[in-house]
């Protein structure tokens, strides 16, 4: 039985796939995401979905899936370098 990072692991290249061939709304990332259990893989996806997001404006959806407030600061310091 696989367990633990390598379940994480395959949770994240499954998403990265995803949302490498669609679009999203910020509320569709925001549930993938909640799909980890590591904030930092939360932030990765995050990251990656932003640029291909359907409507950038309404990405602050996307912080209710973070469980630490210096994740959405550092999504934000990301969405402001863009």
């Amino acid at each position: 039985m696989v367990s633990g990072p390598q379940v994480e692991d395959t949770k994240v290249s499954e998403a990265i796939q995803i949302m490498n061939t669609h679009n999203r709304a910020s509320w569709q990332v925001r549930d993938i995401m909640r799909l980890f259990t590591y904030e930092n893989n939360r932030l990765a996806s995050a990251q990656r979905a932003y640029s291909p997001a359907l409507h950038p404006a309404n990405y602050y959806h996307v912080n209710d899936a973070f469980e630490f407030p210096s994740s959405v600061n550092q999504l934000n310091v990301f969405i402001g370098q863009r």
